[in-house]
């Protein structure tokens, strides 16, 4: 109940790849949330659809660290907002991977898609940057 971060659920791919990641010395960084104003996927798809990396700045500004993804969530619950949060986050083998957290039975709602998945994220997703 007065958990930092509740979380309610772990994707499979969140467990197999990011769960047991150790980061350190996590260096301070500004952050920012950016919503997406139409559909869109991770990659470009074309000239029309560059992809929500390259909207955010490419990658040297899309990725965050997992500490940075949690404390993101944890803000966000703390000022009651639980809209659907994206963070782009590698894992221990250096694979980029789309971390999602949606509100759901009591808690955050946690996983990882591969960045070449088909799907869209759907307009009003927020993306973590920097």
């Amino acid at each position: 109940e007065n958990a930092h971060v509740r979380i309610s659920y772990l994707g499979d791919n969140f467990k197999k790849h990011l769960l047991s990641k150790v980061e350190r010395d996590i260096a301070a960084s500004n952050l920012t949330l950016s919503k997406l104003g139409r559909p869109q996927h991770d990659l470009p798809m074309s000239d029309e659809e560059p992809g929500t990396i390259a909207g955010l700045g490419g990658l040297a500004k899309a990725e965050t660290t997992l500490y940075e993804f949690y404390e993101t969530l944890a803000h966000k619950q703390a000022t009651g907002d639980f809209s659907w949060t994206v963070g782009y986050v590698r894992d221990n083998n250096n694979v980029l991977w789309a971390v999602h957290a949606l509100w759901g039975d009591g808690g955050w709602r946690v996983g990882a898609n591969s960045v070449t998945r088909p799907d869209s994220w759907h307009d009003g997703r927020e993306f973590v940057s920097r």
